[in-house]
């Protein structure tokens, strides 16, 4: 099935996107010909359970956090709905996004429901995520749109800093002791700009047998007092990823929490070895939601 036929199925960094399957010595080579044959790995891989579409990751349909992941906003906020019309809409890397949120109104929501952000605790992590939509065909690319929630005991203020850093000045935010992808050997300001202005930055990661990353454009809009929002898309420079787009909300609460909601859509360069493209690709999800909550509450 088609994502274009999926997306209106109901309904989880930085994102970023990872091919990390078993590792086999296949010498650093980015033609897919020369990929380790599927076989290296079973077919029941994914531990994001990516066939879920219509469930929460744990296949618990009636969970609170299947529920959340459900809900349409009726009437979508004055300020989102710019930012869709104005900054979303016109960006053709987030074609896949735009009508899950500004047509649909799925995620908006979660904005004022902190009930159903993932707070930290390991063995709850997956019920946090969702697959909208998957490409099962395993003749084609491995591909996916997913969201995850979170709702860390701090400040937006504060919950920015990490990512903003990442984006302007990887050096500091390394020294600082926060986390990004395991492998990343660049993620480099291009444009010398602040992450307000937009970003233009160079991401790579050696992943042993394979080096992987793009060219991407990353920018911090400030929505309102409390709500910020993010656009990350990659457009240039491709090793192994082919297409990679994401949209995150930040939004403070009245008690000074925030809430964090991202829907991102991945492709990865994967043919005949859909199996270890979506074992790694669950692998990510999993790695980068959990560095990023770490790094949301770093003192």
């Amino acid at each position: 099935m088609t994502l274009e036929k999926l997306l209106p199925f109901a309904v989880a960094s930085l994102a970023l996107l990872s091919n990390c399957g078993n590792k086999i010595d296949t010498g650093r080579n980015s033609d897919p010909s020369q990929w380790p044959s599927p076989t290296a790995t079973g077919s029941n891989t994914g531990e994001a359970n990516p066939e879920g579409t219509n469930g929460n990751t744990t296949g618990e349909r009636g969970t609170l956090t299947s529920r959340c992941f459900e809900l349409k906003k009726t009437k979508i906020p004055t300020e989102i709905a710019k930012i869709c019309a104005d900054n979303i809409k016109p960006v053709a890397e987030l074609k896949e996004l735009y009508p899950l949120i500004c047509e649909q109104g799925y995620l908006i929501s979660l904005l004022q429901k902190p009930e159903c952000g993932w707070d930290g605790t390991p063995a709850t992590m997956k019920r946090h995520t969702h697959h909208y939509s998957v490409q099962t065909d395993p003749a084609k690319d491995y591909e996916d749109v997913h969201a995850t929630i979170t709702h860390a005991p701090v400040s937006v203020s504060k919950y920015l800093v990490a990512p903003r850093l990442a984006y302007e000045n990887f050096d500091e935010f390394k020294r600082l002791g926060f986390q990004w992808m395991a492998g990343t050997k660049e993620q480099k300001n291009l444009s010398g700009t602040t992450w307000e202005n937009g970003v233009v930055y160079s991401f790579r990661a050696d992943k042993g047998e394979y080096e992987l990353g793009y060219k991407g454009t990353s920018k911090l809009y400030q929505l309102s007092s409390t709500l910020y929002a993010v656009l990350n898309y990659a457009n240039g420079d491709f090793a192994r990823i082919a297409a990679y787009s994401q949209i995150i909300f930040y939004q403070e609460q009245p008690d000074h929490t925030t809430i964090s909601v991202s829907l991102a859509h991945r492709r990865i360069s994967s043919p005949g070895l859909y199996d270890i493209a979506k074992k790694s690709c669950a692998e990510q999800l999993k790695d980068m939601f959990e560095k990023g909550y770490k790094n949301a509450i770093k003192p």
